[in-house]
């Protein structure tokens, strides 16, 4: 729902469950994904190091893990409860990456 909030942004599509969204990498267009650490099946990390080329913003409950998310080049990683200008500045950092 914050998502819809931002312009700059355009869901292309919205996944439950990081298995299908490797499943369709190839076939939707997408320039960011947004993302979870702990998810069932698959956590975020491996999800993002799968999506090649891809920039990704993790959203997660875990400070934990962010020395991790940056090793593999997060735009952003998100303590929870997200707002939405935290998740506005994540935004423009990845629309400044993706320049």
């Amino acid at each position: 729902m914050l998502c819809e909030q931002i312009a700059e942004l355009e869901i292309v599509k919205v996944f439950n469950s990081p298995e299908k969204l490797c499943e369709k990498t190839t076939s939707i267009d997408f320039d960011l994904c947004i993302t979870d650490i702990e998810m069932p099946g698959m956590d975020g990390l491996t999800l993002a190091s799968r999506l090649q080329n891809k920039l990704v913003v993790f959203t997660t409950a875990y400070k934990e893990h962010a020395s991790e998310a940056f090793n593999i080049d997060a735009v952003d990683y998100i303590t929870k409860p997200v707002t939405k200008e935290r998740l506005h500045k994540a935004v423009l950092k990845a629309v400044e990456r993706h320049k």
